[in-house]
């Protein structure tokens, strides 16, 4: 609201509202803080203009590649499960035409035994709903590209008050491929009032669905320049299905869903028909205890299950961060809570790509030498175009300080504070020492999770993610994991050790590092050795038999446990060289991000202090409500009204607040600078100001003074 001020200007007060909407008019003049002229990222410290956009560009590249990467598996995840369900809409309308032909469109006394059952895919997509949004988007666009264009997606929420309203979204959704002309050419050529669109029928829709797949209609015959004239038709006998879609079948009432099978069931001699059921569930529990045997009967049902979320997040986590060649990692802290908030809050991998994004978002918005994780830029070219300010935050990075003091030579530790050139080869080199440790660090992760994933127990866990987050930790070698692992591995028998051994060879020899088809030779050659002898040699016959006759002694080790030990202390030696912790190289806080309290304070906030932080300092928010830098919990009466009465009733220590001595308050804060305000219209002001704050859930009335208003909420 807008008042006039002594001066004869109009200034601007907040007016609450009793949808706890508040509105500003913007300034005039005044530019936007996110114009399309102006970067993303704010300027840091010491930063000019043409840092920030190149680091707003390194971030850019970034998050495209992670993007594509996520898409390109959710894409691979999705392509065998609905090829195997186009499949078997394809047999079903291959079925359907098949009868048609030799028998055209049958009548209700004869059916032919193919058409007693509709054809029904479930899939079983998991509990995940956004994944779910996402999987029924790809359903519906490969069944509209490569089967029918006859598609209805049905959801609860459009269908709650039953048959009606599922019969109007089917006959909505089809009759959209048609022209508005088309439409009302239909229905005017029908005498019966029944057939608009508000008194939809299962006949209009047989009648809709033979004039769209009939060539020799009056609807054909017609020419007309539009669009919907130049559409091709469908050739006599090449019905194309109609696809129900129910992406959400486990929150349909069961009525609902009986009525629908019902009604389409005595339909399928005119009107070929294919339903989907998403379920959260197994068909066991979705199915079965929703649906009665009777319209159980009705179906004939395919099942089809989507691979594990578990697994595929186990792939985001390889193909972004593992094997990815960016620069960019996620340290243990944001890793670990990614992997938390997927396992026990949604299973969702739509909510990791959130997150990685926000973890992208965030590391390159506030870490100025970010920009050097740009996997399309040279690092030697970006190093060498580097101003002193950003080798002074070189010098800042606490990794950096820390090598600096563990040289021994003072003279270097001079140089590297004061000599900027001398620096950078030191930047280049430890950021490069880094790119080649991740290299490094994938194939020895994956070799060590060949020979470990199977051991009893899984002491280092079944999923790469696992050993990849431990890693992160620590020295994984020194970890209490590792040890208990190991111990199997001196076991192994020789079958299990010889594969293990093999399916790293073939991995190490897909690399072209030097120093990892080394390994891949020395590996071979203890295969060699392991390959030259028997199974049992005459000397362990010997050792057995003495065995067997007298007490236990001291026997030799075989032929074979002397390699096998030789080959486990090998590859204990290789593991130790290359699964390094990454706290130990240099400047690693440019590639990692680790701060997992910003993304639990985004992806999963606490709703109630948000409310209250707002509540309490509007000014956070809105420009217009006081002082930005102004103590929190001050109360100033350019806030908003809403604003006010709850720092109010904040005051109150009781469980009771007396409502007339609330309003008093309210009147004295905001006639304290104005004497002419309307009493009258602060009253309006301060009963719509806590509606709002019992709707928020804040107070209610008492219930036994009705002058009083009962708190529900405390804050220290």
């Amino acid at each position: 609201m807008a008042v006039s001020t002594e001066d004869g200007q109009e200034e601007s007060i907040a007016v609450s509202s009793t949808q706890s909407c508040l509105y500003f008019p913007a300034e005039t003049g005044t530019p936007s803080r996110f114009s399309q002229d102006s970067d993303v990222f704010d300027p840091l410290a010491g930063e000019c203009r043409e840092d920030t956009q190149i680091r707003h560009q390194a971030y850019t590249n970034t998050w495209a590649h992670i993007k594509q990467c996520i898409d390109e598996l959710l894409q691979e995840q999705y392509d065998t499960l609905l090829g195997q369900v186009i499949r078997f809409v394809c047999a079903a309308e291959e079925q359907w035409n098949s009868i048609a032909i030799t028998s055209g469109h049958c009548s209700a006394a004869i059916v032919p035994p193919q058409l007693t059952f509709i054809p029904t895919a479930t899939i079983n997509a998991g509990v995940s709903l956004p994944d779910h949004e996402v999987l029924h988007h790809h359903l519906r666009a490969r069944l509209g590209a490569d089967v029918t264009p006859h598609i209805v997606s049905l959801r609860s929420h459009d269908c709650a008050s039953g048959m009606n309203a599922i019969v109007k979204e089917v006959h909505l959704q089809l009759m959209d491929g048609w022209t508005p002309n088309e439409i009302d050419a239909y229905q005017q050529s029908s005498s019966s009032q029944q057939k608009r669109l508000h008194r939809l029928t299962m006949s209009i829709l047989i009648g809709w669905h033979i004039e769209r797949t009939t060539a020799t209609t009056a609807h054909d015959e017609r020419k007309d320049d539009s669009a919907s004239s130049k559409r091709p038709r469908l050739e006599k006998h090449d019905h194309k299905p109609v696809v129900l879609v129910v992406e959400d079948f486990d929150a349909f009432p069961a009525n609902v869903m009986e009525d629908l099978i019902v009604s389409l069931r005595p339909h399928l001699c005119n009107l070929p028909l294919v339903l989907i059921l998403g379920l959260a569930t197994s068909a066991a529990t979705s199915l079965h205890r929703t649906l009665a045997m009777s319209s159980l009967s009705a179906l004939n049902i395919e099942h089809f299950k989507v691979q594990p979320s578990a697994t595929m997040l186990d792939a985001v986590i390889s193909k972004v961060l593992i094997n990815s060649p960016l620069r960019f990692r996620l340290k243990d802290k944001a890793l670990h809570y990614l992997i938390d908030h997927f396992l026990y809050l949604n299973f969702s991998i739509t909510e990791v790509k959130k997150g990685l994004q926000f973890a992208v978002m965030e590391h390159f918005m506030w870490q100025p030498l970010s920009f050097l994780c740009d996997v399309n830029c040279s690092l030697s070219q970006m190093v060498s175009t580097m101003s002193h300010v950003q080798f002074e935050m070189v010098r800042s990075v606490p990794s950096f300080q820390r090598y600096v003091e563990s040289l021994h030579d003072p003279v270097k530790q001079l140089d590297l504070l004061k000599d900027d050139f001398k620096l950078k080869s030191v930047v280049v080199s430890s950021l490069t020492d880094i790119i080649h440790y991740h290299q490094h660090l994938t194939v020895m992760l994956r070799c060590l999770h060949i020979l470990t994933h199977k051991l009893p127990g899984a002491p280092l866990g079944c999923q790469i993610y696992e050993f990849y987050y431990q890693s992160l930790l620590g020295n994984i070698t020194e970890s209490d994991h590792f040890d208990s692992a190991w111990k199997f591995v001196k076991l192994l028998a020789r079958q299990q050790l010889e594969e293990g051994v093999n399916e790293c060879i073939k991995l190490l020899k897909q690399t072209s590092n030097p120093r990892l088809t080394e390994i891949a030779k020395t590996l071979e050659d203890f295969i060699q050795e392991l390959a030259s002898i028997s199974f049992i040699t005459d000397n362990d016959k010997q050792i057995v038999h003495r065995s067997n006759k007298g007490p236990k002694k001291k026997t030799h080790p075989t032929v074979f446990e002397d390699i096998r030990r030789r080959l486990v202390d090998y590859l204990l030696d290789v593991f130790q060289k290359h699964l390094r912790h990454i706290g130990t190289f240099p400047l690693h806080e440019i590639f990692y991000f680790n701060q997992s309290s910003w993304l639990r304070r985004h992806l999963n906030p606490v709703i109630s202090s948000t409310i209250h932080r707002t509540l309490s300092n509007p000014s956070i928010y809105l420009p217009s409500a006081g002082d930005v830098n102004s103590e929190e919990s001050s109360i100033d009466r350019n806030m908003p009204d809403v604003s006010i009465v709850y720092l109010l009733h904040l005051e109150c220590t009781g469980k009771l607040i007396n409502t007339h001595d609330w309003m008093k308050a309210f009147i004295s804060v905001m006639s304290s600078d104005s004497s002419e305000m309307d009493d009258e219209s602060l009253h309006e002001r301060f009963y719509s100001a806590v509606a709002q704050l019992q709707f928020m859930g804040f107070v209610r009335p008492a219930r036994r003074k009705k002058d009083h208003m009962q708190r529900l909420t405390w804050y220290n």
